[in-house]
């Protein structure tokens, strides 16, 4: 099928079995039918039963129920599934019986893997970030045309390498051209891509190659303004030459989210690469969903106004938390409580109003927000600035405490004001993130004035001055 990333026919065995010498597979080998989607489903459909050993047998055997090994006939390649379960099973009294399986992950390479029970570890990973050509263009593609032919001319940019937490981090840039016909003509696609080489100093296992992938691709969402889906990485094993594409489970409903312009360039951030890399994995890890659930608002999802707001709200929130504990409380707010529980004369009175202020003491939510926005470079009026705050609060308040709207409430135009303060709130928790990874002032401030798209958002919500009204 099209939208498949692999389909292909061969052998499968549990990787415990052993593959005697001079053989591509052992006997206790089954035909069957590997497919991968392209949001990374893996399923395998058997012709048959994989054998189980029995209990002398599986005490004597190296591996692991969960890992299937195969060989891919047309393709010539070896796969190696891992984290697979039984999905489905046909027992047939009279002829074939058929079994399915599937995985969370696949290796397919040129050689077979030498499984173990200690797992694999890969000393390096290379993905391609398709989509991202604009983010990286160099202008370094020029044509010229004349009356007879034209002449295509590119520089190839040098490689770049930075350190990063794990090893090194190399951005590499090339042409690709592709060819095809069409109704008797021959075209010519050219364009230029980015491919980015992620080396480790101590080898890791696909998991953790997962997690330095996805960290990358989360910090090109930030940096570029737009969400793409990239291609499945390559890994090379620790202490080998040989080579893996890693087919995995990713978001089934992820796809392409392209916002232009980029908000910045590589070229603008390429002296300063390897920095936000570093910086960008010490906020994810301090901050934790403080930094993703305003990553989780840019998959591509279509989500209901409700959910996008309360996760930005959440998100800012949490992102408070972490950032200032030390702000958690209110001080004099804990000096009164205290004095009311001292009038309370009833120790089981006092109690129960303990328990029902517990919360009292901690800073409002709209003073979180405003406390983490007002920093921000965009010359607003704090009074709109706070006004904008205590309504964010109060949505999400009524949410989680009214179902939405009050009683006397119009559902549609809470509708549009969630939409539009949810738009406001993405602009202002996009640019909070590309500070707190000290992306250059002067680069933060040229995305505020060259982007029109968030004043419009700013003079829904009242936050500047509608321009029309001003006229």
């Amino acid at each position: 099928m099209a939208d498949d990333a692999l389909v292909a026919t061969g052998l499968f065995w549990f990787a415990r079995d052993k593959v005697p010498r001079g053989r591509f597979a052992p006997d206790s080998a089954v035909p069957g039918q590997l497919t991968i989607s392209d949001e990374g489903r893996i399923d395998l459909r058997l012709d048959g039963l994989l054998s189980r050993p029995n209990k002398r047998q599986k005490a004597a055997t190296d591996g692991d129920a969960s890992a299937i090994q195969g060989y891919l006939v047309q393709a010539n390649k070896y796969c190696l599934l891992l984290d697979a379960f039984e999905s489905g099973v046909h027992l047939a009294g009279s002829g074939a019986s058929t079994e399915t399986f599937r995985a969370f992950a696949a290796f397919v390479g040129d050689k077979r893997i030498d499984y173990k029970t200690s797992g694999l570890r890969f000393s390096s990973a290379e993905f391609e970030l398709a989509g991202y050509s604009d983010w990286f263009s160099s202008n370094r593609l020029k044509i010229k045309p004349t009356k007879r032919s034209f002449s295509l001319r590119y520089v190839s940019p040098n490689t770049s390498e930075y350190d990063a937490p794990w090893g090194k981090v190399e951005v590499i840039r090339y042409l690709k051209c592709d060819t095809s016909f069409e109704e008797g003509n021959r075209n010519l696609n050219a364009s230029e891509r980015a491919t980015i080489l992620a080396r480790y100093h101590e080898p890791l296992t696909y998991k953790e190659v997962l997690r330095n992938v996805g960290l990358i691709r989360d910090l090109l969402v930030v940096l570029s303004n737009s969400a793409r889906r990239g291609t499945f990485a390559t890994l090379k094993l620790a202490g080998q030459k040989a080579t893996y594409v890693l087919y995995h489970q990713r978001l089934a409903g992820e796809k392409f989210q392209k916002n232009s312009p980029p908000w910045t360039t590589f070229a603008e951030v390429a002296g300063t690469f390897g920095d936000l890399i570093f910086r960008w994995a010490s906020a994810s890890q301090a901050y934790g969903p403080g930094v993703y659930l305003y990553l989780g608002t840019r998959r591509g999802f279509d989500l209901f106004e409700e959910h996008r707001l309360v996760n930005l709200i959440w998100g800012l929130e949490t992102l408070h938390r972490r950032k200032n504990p030390e702000k958690a409380v209110n001080a004099p707010t804990i000096e009164r409580m205290n004095r009311i529980f001292a009038a309370v004369s009833d120790a089981r009175d006092r109690k129960w109003l303990k328990w029902r202020l517990r919360y009292a003491s901690e800073v409002p939510l709209e003073e979180r927000l405003f406390q983490l926005l007002s920093p921000l470079p965009f010359d607003l009026d704090q009074a709109r600035l706070k006004a904008f705050c205590k309504a964010c609060a109060q949505y999400r308040n009524n949410m989680s405490h009214h179902g939405g709207v009050r009683a006397d409430e119009d559902y549609t135009k809470a509708l549009h004001a969630w939409n539009d303060h949810s738009a406001a709130l993405d602009v202002f928790y996009h640019i909070l993130l590309l500070v707190e990874i000290a992306v250059e002032p002067q680069i933060i401030e040229r995305v505020i004035k060259r982007s029109t798209q968030y004043r419009w958002y700013f003079e829904r919500v009242e936050l500047i001055e509608s321009r029309s009204a001003s006229a």
